[in-house]
């Protein structure tokens, strides 16, 4: 699959929809903003699915 492809099918997530993944707060994401990927569109901050799908399964067990 194409770069773009992939881009393109990237599922983005909200900062509420992150937080209830993560079992954290907004504010958590907000302090710790600078070791988890995101994308701000205006306003907006969005994540991406894999990536937090990678993040869950760097968890400890």
């Amino acid at each position: 699959m194409s770069q773009t492809n992939e881009n393109a099918n990237a599922q983005l997530l909200t900062r509420d929809e992150v937080a209830n993944i993560l079992r954290c707060s907004k504010t958590f994401l907000y302090l710790h903003r600078d070791k988890i990927p995101r994308v701000k569109l205006g306003r907006k901050v969005l994540y991406d699915r894999s990536v937090i799908d990678e993040l869950v399964k760097s968890f400890p067990k």
